[in-house]
């Protein structure tokens, strides 16, 4: 009984925070169309003003390119279209695969485009294959960050970069919830068992409820429910791991830049609450 009413509080007290523009909410299919395509090639020159101060992206033309998860392939379609570079994209998702090949047909990039159904961890690629891999938003998602980078490393060219971009775990709106609950740093107060039945009462009316459930909940290796696409990496860990590959002698930090949370500098100080003021983490790694 009070679980419940700590629930209908909690999602009351959403109402007064202001919506956040999610791109769920704004798909003109929103019903059957729960991704991110659209907003990724809406926000590729984002992305591409993120690092253009330190990477030439007139140098893409003809190159071999390699995205990893993230849902949204339209950003590559974006740079395939602009800079002719050849895009390779991989993911988990049979429907993600079948939409991205149909939208680089409908724009005259499929020759330039090779959309593959594969994991990460362990890529069918050929050793030195690639001269640049993408990272946008999936370090915290992939299950095995290190992992990841070994695999990256092993395919990318002598003095190829990767171009990494993520949030860490403690962001204000980092429990991806906040296309109906944009109550900051929810995830820090809350269980992911408490989170978990609060946004199956957040979307309850929603006519695409059970897409939003299936996307955001799934099964662990438990059979419980859980939000297995996160990894819940901070910064603290992500740095360990940075730093075992700059001491591997493998990657050099050719650029990096954290951005934080305006006139929170004072948590800085207090080593758990400095990971909630941490918004943006930039950097890219060179292969020697």
């Amino acid at each position: 009984m009070l679980r419940n009413i700590l629930l209908k509080s909690v999602l009351e007290i959403s109402k007064f925070f202001p919506k956040k523009n999610h791109p769920f909410n704004n798909s003109k299919n929103w019903i059957f169309d729960l991704n991110y395509s659209t907003h990724e090639f809406e926000s590729a020159p984002w992305l591409e003003k993120l690092f253009s101060k330190n990477f030439d992206f007139e140098s893409l033309k003809d190159k071999k390119i390699l995205d990893i998860w993230c849902w949204g392939w339209w950003k590559w379609v974006y740079f395939a279209l602009k800079y002719s570079c050849l895009v390779y994209w991989i993911d988990t998702s049979k429907n993600f695969i079948s939409q991205a090949n149909s939208i680089a047909k409908e724009k005259w990039v499929l020759d330039n485009c090779f959309f593959t159904l594969w994991d990460a961890h362990k890529m069918d690629f050929w050793d030195d294959f690639f001269d640049l891999i993408l990272l946008h938003d999936v370090i915290e998602h992939i299950p095995d960050t290190a992992q990841l980078l070994r695999e990256s490393f092993r395919v990318l060219k002598p003095g190829g970069k990767i171009l990494i971009n993520f949030a860490p775990y403690y962001e204000i709106f980092w429990h991806h919830l906040w296309d109906t609950l944009p109550i900051p740093w929810l995830h820090v107060f809350f269980s992911d068992k408490f989170l978990i039945d609060l946004y199956k009462l957040s979307v309850k009316n929603l006519p695409d409820k059970e897409k939003r459930i299936d996307l955001r909940i799934w099964k662990n290796n438990k059979w419980n429910e859980a939000f297995t696409y996160l990894n819940k990496i901070t910064k603290r860990k992500f740095q360990k791991i940075l730093n075992n590959f700059i001491k591997s002698d493998k990657f050099l930090i050719n650029y990096q830049k954290q951005y934080f949370l305006k006139n929170l500098n004072f948590l800085s100080k207090i080593p758990f609450l400095d990971e909630l003021r941490a918004r943006l983490w930039v950097i890219i790694l060179e292969k020697k």
